[in-house]
């Protein structure tokens, strides 16, 4: 291989490297616990869950922010949740709801950002056949939350 050959490759290799570098420090999972919002639980909801990544990584399909997701059911009423969090998020400067993406097994879905984070809360689908066993009991409620980091570059929907 000519020196030219391996100069332009080693741009290159670097360039891409650059690419997937983030341009600020991202938050782990351990930082992310340290806000408030980690520790929101409606009162009477049951744990059922948790999931979690504990940081930053770049995958095939872009960037990957840590997060902690967390399953719930609770004998309150959707809305109550959703009042529950929304009163909480925003006395803590969350910005206001917005509408999320719903995954198949989901009703409703809002979301909140502050600053690196953003915090997710699904109200799952009770016809939906991988819920079922969490509605057992006469649980008429199940959510989601998510608490997660997030591209700053990007301004908080709503």
């Amino acid at each position: 291989m000519s020196l030219r050959v391996l100069a332009l490759t080693l741009t290159l290799v670097s360039l891409v490297l650059a690419a997937c570098t983030p341009s600020e420090a991202q938050l782990t999972r351990s930082e992310l616990r340290q806000d408030p919002a980690a520790s929101l639980v409606p009162p009477g909801a049951e744990a059922l869950g948790v999931h979690s990544g504990d940081e930053y990584h770049m995958t095939i399909d872009g960037e990957s922010y840590a997060y902690e997701t967390s399953l719930y059911r609770t004998r309150s009423g959707a809305s109550s949740v959703i009042a529950y969090y929304s009163e909480r998020l925003r006395a803590s400067g969350w910005q206001s709801p917005y509408d999320g993406a719903r995954t198949t097994d989901e009703t409703q879905v809002f979301g909140w950002c502050k600053g690196r984070m953003e915090f997710r809360l699904g109200i799952r689908d009770p016809r939906a056949p991988m819920n079922r066993k969490f509605f057992a009991g006469g649980y008429p409620t199940v959510f989601e939350t998510m608490l997660a980091g997030r591209d700053t570059k990007v301004a908080c929907p709503g």
